[in-house]
């Protein structure tokens, strides 16, 4: 007979005789025994194995023919199962190990002898608990007999067993206890400290102690169980008293009372015995039981046996009890210690890094880690098996792998239950009593899963009015801790649990429709400065921009007809990003590809515009020109004249200055034909631009005045517009001397575009000012502006302005001494240059050179300075930019002060007049007053001194205007030895002295040194 058909005829043993159950029992024992002949690696242990199967079923199968012949019994039948059950799994797995090769054998026969030993170690319970279960089974049979033959007999015969029993009690409490068999401790185990040092110190505290461990799938409950039980003053607490029970095992018994009873060997048929028994094993002294997985044996219809059963085992004295369960229930029965440990929540980020590095061997400091642990949400069991996986796979084919199969792939091992799957683990949990008894709890946590920065409970009602009860729902996902309610009281769905529901449970087309209103609706309201209030709004908007994001992707791949409206919403959330960074324009290329799908050229032209801003800022690749063309032939098809405009004025700043002038002369007329006083203030805006450019300073200053007055007109303001203007015109405002008026309308301009968040612009026009304020000697408040403004340009995406604010904040740590500080922002500006390029970057490395070459005459390395000045020199000779020859031009005025600084230190006099005389024609060619007159002092200052003194004294006035200090004090210096060396010493202590005075106030040591040793050679 062989195993498979010897177990099935035991399968069925309550209905058959004793002696065919022994046949069987003795032909699958013959079975195992022939497979144990077969090994050669692990031939001794196996063989050992298949000698105490045989033992053990020639006296099961004794006792089955001397007091069973007519069969089994049904309360006999439970115990019977599980040693067939054991004798099932012995054949398996002998079977799987022989059909392995003998070198895979060999390499595993540390694990397989382990494998061999376990399964003695279960045999040898299950056969103890089966002769137990049969014994006291013929021990009630025989009181009963013993009763119907004399009622007096049995009192006798249950005083005799008391004395019996007391004398074995004894008899053990002078034999040191075995230890029950404990799950070894977790191999790695991070992150749960302050879990772990509370659950200890209540178990150690001296009293029971009754504690839970709650919490969502995959989060290790488990794992602190088991680290808690031998934690150093556990043990010294509760020696071999300790009992580790895994409830998920329940299915093989009836109940939780059968669970645990056969944990130790004791029958249950009889309730009231088994307790007692219970009482008498772990009332003896202080023990500790886990009860692992509880709402195995606790959700459902054995909830009440189960508390029962608890509120029992918490009775006993000595005795206390900790329960692990997913879900956030404690159940009834007991009165668990406080305080309460609080649901075990993901771990930080530092512990998440710290298991998968652990485990993988894999750097902490790898590059690919930190796009690959957001898709884990630092859940312990997924981050453990990815780990795993990682020890054998590249993480970048891990996170493409991740991208394909989401977390079907997270299984380790064999991968059947909830320790070794996560897809296991949540669909447990999904399986609950309390998700099954609330109605469109799982259609409510679909949609919860598409928001990947969780919601607020008011907006659930709003969108999910359409499914029965979603408050009921929503109890209910929190109560089995599939969703959690963050810190900031909003409902979150950790990473896994959202990947697996949108994969294996999406949202219908019909729970989503209300769900993409709301969130398209706000897209909309986002783009509506009138509605935004200061930073109110920043902090309102900034955790619903991915959850928008997250709808809009959906809308686009949905078949319904959301589609259109799902391209509207990903027109504002674009402009959103322009404006204020917040954000990306990710979901321009397929929001695209629909519109043109559906034919609408009205959004086709909207994106398109969008894209044409994007590309003219460098945030992505296109050509502005071509794309704003398009954009306002189809503008013109759907006579709209605001798109018109704005499309002719993105491409004038690419036209010759004249022609620009011209194109935004007619959007002027086409503005005030419409009436539209917004459009209106961009065209005077960009015709000021087109004004300077043609270097016609005077029109561009009143085009500028213009496009204030419309806005100031205008009964709701456009802060973002008038900001962006003023900044703008102070910009004019300066270059035409005027730098006090300039600064002012910087101050004016920087909160206008703050209470919008136009990031860019607000990078902009806090350069602007520092650059300003940095002239005039200020380093520090010049220091702090443009770290702000690098912030800016940063969250804004705007490459070009990042690095031109890079430039500045190197000249402005120069100024103040801190020259570690300028070098590492020339690091951080050179991985930003030589990043993939996204389009034209002539700017961005000439003026990173120029930077360089500044840091470089700091360190006082002329030689590098030199060559790398030069280098930015040739890429604005020789690299055709975007930008303009305006532009350009006023990159090359910038590298040519440096490098006219350069050969002054180096002795070439006349090559750094050259220089310097340059950058003061260039700057008089575009009207820039200030550039000129500082251009013209540095020339002025390395002329001889017959030469030096009527130009410096010329200059003295506009420098005392602009406030310019810093090269102030250089020119008064200068006119001081001038006048030293003509013998005019009034003049020239009186000229040193205020150059003292200016670099006293600057704190410039140096410039003082040289002062005072001028005024000592003076007085001599």
């Amino acid at each position: 007979m062989s195993v498979s058909s010897a177990l099935a005829v035991a399968s069925h043993a309550a209905n058959i005789a004793g002696g065919t159950l022994s046949q069987a029992l003795f032909g699958a024992s013959r079975s195992i025994g022939e497979a144990a002949q077969q090994f050669t690696v692990n031939r001794q242990a196996v063989s050992a194995l298949a000698r105490r199967v045989e033992d053990f079923v020639v006296h099961a199968s004794n006792t089955l023919d001397s007091h069973y012949p007519e069969g089994l019994g049904k309360d006999q039948y439970g115990a019977f199962s599980g040693f067939i059950e054991i004798l099932k799994d012995i054949y398996v797995v002998l079977g799987e190990m022989q059909r392995r090769s003998y070198l895979s054998q060999f390499l595993h026969r540390e694990r397989d002898s382990e494998r061999v030993q376990a399964l003695g170690d279960r045999l040898k319970l299950s056969f103890q608990v089966l002769m137990l279960d049969m014994q006291i089974d013929i021990q009630e049979r025989l009181n009963t007999d013993i009763e119907e033959f004399h009622p007096t007999t049995l009192v006798a015969l249950d005083a005799a067993m008391d004395i019996a029993r007391k004398l074995q009690d004894s008899k053990a409490a002078a034999q040191p206890e075995h230890p029950h068999l404990l799950p070894p401790p977790p191999q790695y185990y991070m992150g749960r400290t302050a879990e772990t040092c509370a659950a200890v110190d209540m178990l150690s505290s001296g009293s029971a102690a009754y504690i839970a461990v709650i919490g969502g799938p995959g989060m290790g409950k488990t794992s602190v169980a088991i680290a808690v039980l031998h934690a150093v003053e556990v043990q010294a607490r509760y020696r071999s008293r300790r009992f580790f029970i895994a409830c998920d095992t329940a299915e093989r018994y009836p109940n939780l009372l059968s669970t645990v009873c056969a944990s130790f060997g004791i029958p249950s048929s009889n309730s009231r015995l088994a307790r007692k028994e219970l009482g008498r094993v772990l009332g003896s002294s202080p023990s500790l039981i886990v009860l692992d997985n509880f709402e195995s044996c606790w959700d459902g219809e054995g909830q009440q046996e189960a508390e029962d059963v608890l509120s029992y085992l918490g009775s006993i004295e000595g005795l206390s009890i900790f329960v692990t369960l997913r879900g956030s229930e404690r159940p009834s029965g007991l009165c668990w210690t406080r305080p309460y440990l609080a649901p075990l929540s993901p771990l930080d980020d530092a512990a998440a890094i710290q298991l998968f590095a652990s485990i993988s061997d894999i750097s902490d400091q790898e590059g690919a880690l930190p796009q690959l642990l957001p898709h884990l949400g630092n859940v312990p069991l997924p981050i453990t098996i990815m780990a795993y996986l990682a020890q054998s796979e590249p993480l970048t084919e891990l996170i493409a792998r991740w991208n394909e199969m989401k977390t079907s792939m997270l299984t380790r091992s064999h991968g059947t239950d909830r320790l070794t799957s996560l897809n296991i683990s949540i669909e447990l949990s999904l399986q609950s009593r309390c998700i099954q008894d609330g109605r469109g709890a799982r259609e409510l946590l679909s949609l919860l899963a598409m928001l990947p920065q969780g919601v607020h409970d008011s907006d659930i009602y709003i969108w999910a009015a359409a499914l029965p009860m979603p408050a009921r729902s929503l109890a209910a996902l929190l109560q089995a801790s599939l969703v959690y309610r963050a810190s900031d009281s909003r409902i979150r769905v950790l990473a896994p649990i959202r990947e697996f529901m949108l994969l294996r449970y999406p949202p219908t087309e019909t729970t989503t429709k209300q769900l993409c209103t709301h969130y398209f609706g706000l897209a909309e309201l986002f783009t509506d400065e009138d509605a935004w209030s200061g930073e109110d709004f920043l902090a309102m908007i900034l955790p619903e921009v991915d959850n928008i994001y997250a709808t809009i992707a959906y809308g686009l791949d949905s078949s319904t007809g959301t589609s259109a409206a799902a391209i509207a919403a990903a027109v504002h959330m674009i402009t959103l990003f322009i404006r204020t960074g917040l954000g990306s324009f990710d979901l321009l290329p397929q929001a695209l590809k629909v519109s043109r799908s559906l034919q609408r050229e009205d959004l086709i032209a909207d994106l398109l515009y969008r894209w044409a801003r994007l590309a003219s800022n460098s945030r992505c690749s296109g050509d502005p020109t071509a794309l704003a063309l398009e954009a306002e032939s189809l503008y013109r098809s759907a006579g709209q004249s605001s798109g018109i405009i704005l499309c002719n004025l993105l491409r004038s700043s690419y036209l010759p200055a004249v022609e620009a002038v011209s194109k935004c002369e007619d959007m002027c007329a086409l503005a005030q034909e419409t009436e539209d006083l917004k459009r209106l203030a961009s065209c005077h805006h960009y015709l000021a631009l087109a004004y300077e450019r043609s270097s016609m300073m005077k029109e561009a200053r009143i085009q500028a005045e213009l496009a204030v007055d419309c806005l100031r007109s205008l009964g709701s303001t456009d802060y973002g517009l008038l900001g962006t203007i003023l900044y703008r015109m102070a910009d004019h405002t300066s270059d035409s001397g005027d730098v006090e008026t300039a600064i002012s309308q910087l101050q004016e301009s920087i909160p206008l575009l703050q209470r919008v968040h136009r990031r860019n612009d607000l990078g902009a026009a806090r350069t602007l000012l520092a650059r300003a304020v940095l002239e005039q000697g200020h380093a520090l408040w010049a220091v702090d502006l443009l770290e702000s403004a690098m912030l800016d340009f940063r969250s804004g995406g705007f490459t070009r302005g990042e690095i031109w604010c890079s430039q500045m904040l190197v000249s402005a740590y120069i100024a103040n001494g801190n020259l570690s500080a300028a070098g590492e922002v020339l690091r951080k500006a050179d991985q930003i240059v030589h990043a993939p390029e996204t389009g034209d970057r002539t700017y961005e490395r000439a003026v990173l050179l120029q930077a360089k070459g500044e840091f470089a005459l700091a360190c006082g390395d002329l030689d590098d300075a030199r060559a790398t000045l030069h280098g930015a020199l040739f890429v604005v000779y020789h690299r055709k930019s975007s930008l303009g020859a305006h532009s350009m031009e006023t990159v090359e005025s910038g590298v040519q002060v440096p490098l006219g600084r350069v050969e002054q230190a180096a002795g070439n006099v006349e090559e750094a007049r050259a220089r310097f005389l340059v950058t003061a024609l260039i700057s008089r060619k575009h009207a820039v007053v200030p550039n000129t007159v500082t251009s013209l002092a540095r020339f002025g200052i390395s002329l001889d001194d017959e030469t030096a003194s009527p130009l410096l004294g010329g200059l003295l006035l506009p420098l005392m205007r602009f406030q310019f200090r810093p090269l102030l004090a250089e020119v008064f210096l200068r006119l001081a030895e001038v006048a030293h060396y003509r013998y005019q010493r009034g003049v020239a202590r009186g000229r040193a002295t205020e150059a003292l005075r200016l670099f006293g106030e600057l704190e410039c040591c140096g410039g003082q040194d040289r002062a005072r040793k001028l005024l000592e050679s003076i007085t001599l």
